[in-house]
């Protein structure tokens, strides 16, 4: 069953959730509330920050040649393994251009 977060204080079954609160209920019986407001759906994927992604390539070894591409950037699933969060081509491309620069400075 889905997790929803409590965004404003709501009684479920009798059980008080306050605000901030996570509760996990049916889709139909959370449908009401979330239509009101008054839960939203938990992000099981939420955003993995650039500077994470950033500081994973420092992280990689660099004489493991499965967690690099052959054409210099690494792995998109290396770099998913260290942070435990899957990340696309785009943010492995952006992250790998911000680490280059930081490396020449």
């Amino acid at each position: 069953m889905p997790e929803y977060n409590v965004k404003y204080p709501v009684r479920i079954k009798g059980v008080k959730h306050p605000e901030g609160s996570t509760v996990t209920l049916s889709e139909n019986r959370a449908k009401e509330m979330v239509d009101r407001g008054v839960l939203t759906l938990v992000d099981k994927n939420p955003p993995v920050a650039m500077e994470d992604i950033v500081k994973a390539i420092g992280n990689l070894p660099i004489d493991d040649k499965e967690s690099w591409t052959n054409d210099g950037p690494p792995q998109v699933k290396a770099l998913g393994d260290i942070l435990d969060q899957t990340i696309s081509a785009k943010e492995r491309d952006e992250a790998w251009k911000l680490y280059q620069d930081s490396q020449e400075k």
